[in-house]
């Protein structure tokens, strides 16, 4: 059943075609949906949408940049309990890794 799921994809990505799809990719590195999305465009091969696959990857990274910013330094819009331990989570591996 599971090679079967890998063997093809719903939609016009060419996932399947390759060894390594993104799923392991968040699934290995426990990505958070943020940074999992960014992966998953940087791999897409969409003709014909390479920039717009490159803009939504901008717009991502300004909304992850702006909960990072309300987590810690302002009280501007309270983030979710769940963005919060998410960022925490984060930064404290991010710690770890240096």
């Amino acid at each position: 059943m599971s090679d079967d799921i890998r063997s093809h994809n719903i939609g016009a990505s060419d996932y399947s075609k390759y060894k390594i799809q993104p799923w392991d990719i968040w699934l290995e590195y426990k990505l958070n949906p943020w940074d999992a999305d960014i992966v998953k465009r940087v791999l897409r091969n969409k003709p014909g949408e390479r920039r717009l696959d490159y803009e939504k990857i901008i717009h991502v990274c300004q909304e992850r940049i702006r909960q990072i910013d309300d987590v810690y330094y302002s009280g501007m819009g309270a983030p979710t309990e769940w963005v919060k331990d998410s960022m925490k989570k984060q930064v404290s591996e991010d710690k770890e890794n240096e």
